[in-house]
């Protein structure tokens, strides 16, 4: 066959064409090429004038990839249309390279028909592209799935009415663990506990993390046994010792499981219906799982509704204070009070302090809620003090609160405005103040207590219970919780657990204040024991502040002169 002439190029359109970064070809009908530029050249290695009269399959390192190229160019002369191709190649390295091919078809009355072509490598591109896509789909930290993906992975089995278990899974306390040691460390934390849930997961299976300290997996085609045998297997994943900078640190975690189609079948549901279970889990203490029900269906509702109601009940003035007085262990005379947050719902009544606080603490209404407290307090003595009743109040504070930035100032500056000296405001924390930044809290504390300002930790024995902390915390008080008092008489091992208690505080020159108080024979014991002062239902039960100070105004009248309760402080 004779062979067409090949137009000779100019040497600067050779010149041009060779400074273009991208593949600029053309090929006659036959598929040899009768141009190609030095990009071409160098992908091949092979010099550009060699190429011409060459045909792809005689130089491609992928025959396949040369049998493409053929195709495309045949379709190109067939339809007489321009045609986009994304392609790719294997160059003389062996590298693949991705290609965004144009093809237009020409007839030139020195050559005939042919297949004018224009590459651009977009390797890079694509290459980036891949990862920001997988960005989107996954965790940049710890390598899993994010929430995204989920939706995807439920689509099929939503879809074929499959039996999947959804669990809900929250770290225990991971907060403890960035706020102590760092965000460094808790990102190393939560990448190895990441790396244990992957091998933990079956093939068939799915896991992402949520956000935070929250992951979620899917269990397909399984049933209840298999995922409460599989929850329990996460638990003891979790509970191991995890190695970080020499550090092992011990987690837990609590898991929340709803199943389709039982408890649902979409994607929205299940994440309900587990999420309810997830908080019941908490609420048993944490490290444990717990199966979705229809009363913690009805649960969650009653959560929202409560917080919803709790988010304007300050603005509505719905909570107000009561005042449990404090009598001393040996005269019974009120020697203190504490305040005591309630809340009256205009819609639904009364709602316990048992239901609305924590969910204030875990949602971070209790800011806005403790500052209240914090002024009505004042606004409390300050009345008192105007009547001439010396008498201490003492509020709780919230772990959260007292950490939040400007807590200490804001409690002189609420004192200051309703010109109440500190010494007559007390402070009243829990034990959970410990399970977050320690030195914080005491730095706070500290200097509140150099104002005058009494600290107590009320519910001792119940929270983290620490000995070590005691000595940090400028303490005045200890109040032993309820729940040691109830049976310190019956039951023997409550009653070693009262007077360890008792001696404790004593060697650390604390007063006590025994809480719960409801039987004189409570009252023989604990005063036996060496108990300062008694809180409960015997003495007094919570009251309205009006009755209170009507009371305190009273004993006034009765001595003829102003009534000073004995001070708080010996």
């Amino acid at each position: 066959m004779k062979k067409k002439r090949i137009p000779a190029a100019s040497s600067f359109f050779r010149q041009m064409i060779d400074l273009v970064p991208h593949f600029i070809f053309a090929k006659d009908s036959e598929g040899r090429y009768i141009l190609a530029n030095e990009a071409v050249a160098k992908a091949y290695n092979i010099p550009a004038e060699q190429i011409c009269q060459m045909c792809d399959a005689d130089f491609a390192f992928n025959s396949e990839e040369a049998a493409g190229f053929r195709r495309d160019d045949l379709e190109v002369l067939h339809t007489g249309k321009i045609k986009y191709i994304n392609e790719v190649i294997t160059d003389c390295n062996g590298n693949v390279r991705d290609l965004m091919t144009t093809k237009v078809p020409f007839d030139s009355p020195e050559t005939g028909p042919g297949v004018l072509g224009l590459c651009i490598d977009v390797t890079e591109r694509n290459a980036a592209l891949r990862e920001i896509a997988y960005l989107a789909q996954h965790c940049h930290l710890t390598g899993l799935p994010n929430r995204s993906q989920l939706s995807v992975f439920l689509e099929e089995p939503i879809r074929n009415s499959e039996s999947c278990a959804l669990l809900f899974i929250d770290l225990d306390y991971f907060k403890n663990i960035n706020d102590s040691l760092g965000h460094l460390v808790g990102d190393v934390f939560l990448k190895l506990i990441s790396a244990r849930f992957e091998q933990l997961r079956n093939p068939k299976d799915f896991v992402c993390r949520v956000g935070g300290d929250e992951f979620i997996f899917v269990l397909r085609n399984t049933n209840a046994d298999a995922a409460s045998t599989f929850s329990s297997e996460l638990l003891r994943t979790v509970a191991e010792p995890v190695m970080v900078d020499g550090m092992a640190l011990m987690s837990s975690c609590s898991i929340g499981i709803a199943q389709s189609p039982q408890h649902g079948m979409a994607e929205d549901v299940l994440m309900k219906h587990a999420d309810a279970a997830l908080y019941k889990a908490k609420a048993r203490g944490r490290n444990t799982f717990q199966w979705y029900s229809e009363e913690l269906h009805h649960a969650a509702d009653r959560r929202l509704i409560i917080y919803n109601g709790l988010r304007t009940a300050v603005h509505n003035g719905e909570l107000e204070l009561h005042v449990q007085p404090i009598v001393d262990a040996h005269s019974s005379a009120y020697a203190s009070a504490e305040a005591l947050l309630r809340w009256n719902s205009r819609e639904r009544g009364p709602i316990s302090p048992n239901e609305f606080i924590p969910l204030a603490e875990e949602t971070g209404l209790i800011s806005v809620i403790g500052n209240w407290v914090i002024e009505e307090a004042c606004r409390i003595q300050r009345a008192w003090l105007d009547q001439g009743i010396d008498f201490h109040l003492s509020v709780n504070v919230s772990a959260r609160q007292l950490l939040e930035p400007g807590f200490e100032s804001y409690f002189r500056e609420t004192c200051s405005a309703a010109d109440v000296p500190p010494e007559k405001i007390g402070v009243e924390i829990t034990e959970g103040v410990l399970l977050g930044d320690v030195e914080s809290a005491c730095s706070v504390l500290s200097s509140l207590a150099d104002s005058g300002v009494t600290v107590s930790v009320d519910d001792f024995g119940v929270g983290y219970s620490s000995l070590g902390y005691l000595r940090k915390l400028p303490l005045t008080f200890l109040k032993i919780d309820r729940s040691f008092v109830k049976d310190c008489v019956e039951n023997s091992d409550d009653a070693i657990l009262v007077r360890t208690i008792i001696m404790l505080a004593k060697n650390l020159r604390l007063k006590v204040v025994a809480e719960g108080v409801e039987t004189e024979a409570q009252v023989s014991f604990l005063r036996a024991e060496g108990v300062d002062f008694f809180q409960g239902f015997l003495f007094a039960k919570p009251m309205h502040v009006d009755d209170v100070t009507a009371y305190l105004l009273d004993e006034c009248a009765k001595v003829s002169t102003c009534y000073k309760a004995r001070r708080w402080i010996l």
